[in-house]
């Protein structure tokens, strides 16, 4: 199945969500590309929206390649298997999660005004993405909402790679996706539209959609120097 935009697809992928309606369910989208079709599923569900800041961790040689990602106030999620084919130790990424770390920094400035999420405590949490490939982004949101005592973790994409939604579904509670495929070479392959999002675009879904603002209980810096900078690996 193609979708014309990321808004169909959100469309279409809310179907399989409906039975949350009376979960009160909290919608987290993985921007940028998660946003719009998000923004569909929380208005389809009644639900508020926001965004989960979550950043990919590309090899120094070649950004675009995946070699884990990290998410808000947690340490990295890195892939053992990539690593060890390029010959890289986790020890040599350190100026690139940083750097990382600041971009998630500015992503809550700008999306979330400054703000911590919302209280998630036995919440059911839908995370929401335009696509899943390698899997390394989800990871990372999946390993900061399991310090979040959270009472559910739900993934749903349009598209995703078979192998990577195994992967996934075994560490949620529940994993959907409108199209599995074997050879998934590209995410923007099932799209007619797959234009990029802008900043305005989604602030925009977010102001309409966040509905209720909870105040948050502290706006602390995210960005501590005393953390770690490795963490788990997949």
């Amino acid at each position: 199945m193609f979708f014309r935009d990321r808004s169909h697809a959100g469309q279409l992928l809310a179907l399989n969500l409906l039975k949350y309606q009376t979960e009160n369910p909290i919608i987290l989208a993985l921007p940028r590309g998660g946003v719009p079709v998000a923004a569909q599923i929380a208005d389809s569900l009644g639900a508020p929206l926001e965004i989960l800041a979550v950043r990919k961790v590309g090899a120094p040689f070649n950004p675009e390649l995946a070699l884990g990602a990290v998410c808000e106030d947690v340490s990295p999620v890195l892939s053992d298997a990539i690593l060890a084919q390029i010959g890289m130790k986790a020890e040599e990424l350190a100026d690139i999660v940083t750097s990382e770390k600041k971009e998630i920094y500015h992503q809550i400035q700008k999306y979330r005004r400054g703000k911590d999420l919302m209280d998630l405590t036995e919440r059911v949490v839908i995370v929401i993405d335009d696509g899943l490939a390698t899997g390394a982004t989800i990871s990372a949101a999946i390993k900061y909402l399991k310090t979040k005592a959270v009472s559910k973790i739900i993934v749903a994409v349009p598209i995703a790679a078979a192998s990577s939604a195994k992967r996934i579904r075994a560490r949620v509670d529940e994993f959907f996706a409108v199209e599995e495929i074997e050879d998934l070479l590209s995410v923007s392959h099932w799209y007619e539209n797959f234009d990029p999002v802008s900043d305005r675009e989604i602030i925009s879904l977010l102001r309409q959609n966040r509905h209720i603002e909870r105040p948050s209980l502290n706006n602390s810096v995210i960005l501590k120097p005393s953390e770690s900078m490795l963490g788990n690996h997949f």
